[in-house]
């Protein structure tokens, strides 16, 4: 994805310590053999994934986790919690709730959380500059429990990180955001078939190109929204409204259309499930790395792996599923972690998302990248001044929890040089934040 998040060379040391993951005696990934063996496919050869050893949490790094059971039998397939994790400047990892379901939710507008109210989903921009949380407060608004009668869903909406919350909309039945874009939500309605589309407000109908088949929707790192889907001619395509960008012909082939994701190269990253070259036994997961004008030049198999945020290098942040019947002594299934698509490693990041035993599984959905410091002010806002002086101009007030980018350079005594959630620089008083 676009954002940068860190530098690499600091994450490098933590990825060592490498293990094939397990795989058949034949090499298909998941079997019971004692390891996988690279996979080629139309020429392209997919390297197994390497699970490395556990990473530590960066530094200058801040989190939007979501929490629950994402793969479990209805009505646990829900989210459960929404919270940020981050580390401070003592080197002190910190996890805050940020949105729960419940009628206590702080909000800043709109109705209070009726009780028996669910998390249905949670959205968000890259960078966490938007998130979106839909949540079910009548009736069954999920597929699996759609004879349940009145369903109704309501949207709540933070711009400052997930500090602060209000209700953005009630769009009706049991639609839910599944993107944000640069022009608005992109809402999701499942009923018996493929899903159907809309962007709120205003419940505009989104629909792909003509000619596009089988198109998957989503948004670009600019905000732009977009559809991966097949042409007349059988050529894969990532569309915008200006753009048709070719993917890879190998990835035409791939059930279903696969989804993209951006690296800071400008590499875009796809996981395929190429089902048409593998057995049914197989677990049919591929990663392909390729260039804007279609050519893989990596790929990697053995995994689900998610990409979530560019980290700069060829390394992102994501989440990783294993093959069922996998052995390998990292607890990495449903954790985040870092992902070299240099070296085809993933490193799990245990602490603070897993602890002794089993875990819940956690998914990273959005990364806001620091140094930071923290609004601590309880009574009002934290005032963000064009200069250093308390009768400078004020730029931004922010409430308490909401996390200020640092500047690299300019703090002055009794201030620090920070940028505002829109861009400006400025600065805010030491005594109104914590690093």
């Amino acid at each position: 994805m676009a954002a940068f998040l860190l530098g690499v060379l600091a994450l490098t040391a933590a990825l060592v310590g490498v293990a094939y993951l397990t795989g058949g005696d034949d090499g298909r990934p998941g079997g019971d053999g004692d390891s996988a063996k690279p996979v080629t496919v139309d020429g392209v050869t997919f390297l197994p994934w390497k699970v490395g050893d556990p990473a530590r949490f960066p530094d200058n790094l801040a989190v939007i986790v979501k929490q629950g059971c994402f793969d479990c039998a209805p009505p646990g397939n829900r989210v459960r919690w929404v919270g940020r994790v981050s580390r401070d400047a003592i080197g002190t990892i910190r996890t805050e709730t940020l949105f729960a379901a419940r009628p206590s939710q702080a909000l800043t507008s709109g109705t209070p959380i009726p009780e028996g109210a669910y998390i249905l989903e949670v959205a968000a921009r890259d960078d966490a500059s938007e998130i979106v949380v839909t949540v079910c407060v009548t009736g069954g608004c999920s597929p699996e429990d759609r004879l349940v009668p009145n369903p109704e869903t309501v949207l709540y909406h933070s711009t400052d990180g997930g500090a602060t919350w209000s209700e953005f909309g009630r769009p009706g039945g049991t639609a839910r955001a599944v993107l944000v874009a640069r022009d608005g939500v992109v809402l999701a309605t499942y009923g018996a078939a493929n899903p159907t589309y809309s962007l709120f407000p205003g419940n505009q109908p989104l629909s792909p190109p003509n000619g596009i088949k089988d198109a998957r929707i989503q948004v670009t790192p600019t905000g732009e929204i977009a559809w991966v889907g097949t042409d007349a001619a059988g050529t894969l395509r990532l569309m915008t409204a200006t753009t048709g960008t070719p993917l890879p012909a190998l990835l035409a082939k791939a059930t279903p259309v696969p989804p993209v994701y951006f690296l800071d190269d400008g590499h875009l990253v796809t996981i395929s499930e190429i089902q048409s070259q593998r057995d049914a036994d197989d677990w049919p997961r591929y990663n392909a790395v390729s260039t804007l004008e279609g050519k893989v030049d990596r790929g990697f198999t053995g995994a689900r792996v998610v990409p979530i945020a560019a980290i700069g290098g060829g390394v992102v942040i994501g989440d990783i599923t294993l093959p069922p019947g996998n052995r390998t002594t990292v607890p990495v299934a449903d954790l985040p972690g870092l992902i070299d698509y240099n070296t085809g490693t993933f490193s799990p990041i245990t602490v603070p998302f897993a602890g002794p035993g089993e875990h819940t599984p956690a998914r990273v959905i959005a990364a806001m990248r620091g140094p930071f410091v923290r609004v601590v002010r309880r009574d009002g806002c934290a005032e963000v001044r064009a200069e250093s002086s308390p009768q400078s101009k004020v730029l931004a007030c922010y409430p308490a929890n909401v996390l200020l980018k640092r500047a690299a350079s300019g703090d002055i005594q009794g201030w620090y040089a920070v940028t505002t959630l829109d861009g400006k620089p400025g600065f805010v008083a030491l005594e109104q934040v914590e690093r």
